[in-house]
């Protein structure tokens, strides 16, 4: 069977109004669609990468709570074991220094120790210990007294020496032998930690 001319025509307009609208249709729906599939699969992949993360965070969990439960431990064996106890500060300063002294005998003498001043630390607020400050005098030859300084700050790493005062000693009565070291007299402030609930 064949078709007028105007039948043709018709056909051919009916032709590219349904591929006209399936175009149209495309762009206004289809894209829209697209564009939020594209969406959701951003979301989709961003969410899997917060949930691989996290499944990371918590497998590490356990890790990071045995290392935090060593480090207490650690602290808490310096706070019993190096630290001045509550009550009598004084007198574990004094056994302290006197045990650490013992190597030194007879060449470094500290007759004088000050009783402790309490104050704050100053470094962070709500800081969990105080400074005790104890004043000594003493005398030393100098090199005892720089292996002396250097082995106290290194053995007790708590401890600070601050305010260190150095003159010569006054010769010895008899005057002073050529070979004996010469000496000198120190006058310094040690300052260590002490816990809040120790005070």
């Amino acid at each position: 069977m064949k078709l007028t001319k105007q039948k043709q025509q018709y056909l051919a307009l009916i032709a590219l109004g349904t591929i006209f609208v399936v175009v149209a249709l495309y762009f206004t729906v289809m894209s829209n669609q697209f564009g939020k599939i594209a969406v959701l699969d951003k979301q989709i992949s961003d969410a899997a990468a917060n949930v691989d993360k996290a499944t990371k965070a918590i497998s590490k969990a356990n890790a990071i709570q045995e290392e935090v439960d060593r480090l207490k431990g650690i602290i808490s064996d310096i706070e019993t074991n190096n630290m001045p106890p509550a009550g009598d500060k004084y007198s574990w300063f004094v056994d302290t220094l006197r045990k650490f002294l013992i190597p030194y005998q007879n060449q470094i003498s500290i007759p004088f120790r000050s009783r402790e001043v309490i104050g704050d630390v100053g470094m962070f607020p709500s800081f969990p210990y105080k400074a005790a400050t104890f004043s000594v005098r003493g005398t030393a030859s100098y090199h005892q007294y720089g292996r002396f300084l250097s082995d106290l700050e290194n053995k007790f790493q708590y401890f600070r020496v601050q305010r260190i005062i150095l003159t010569p000693a006054p010769p010895s009565e008899g005057g002073t032998q050529p070979t004996q070291p010469r000496k000198l007299e120190f006058d310094m402030d040690i300052v260590t930690l002490i816990k809040t609930n120790a005070l």
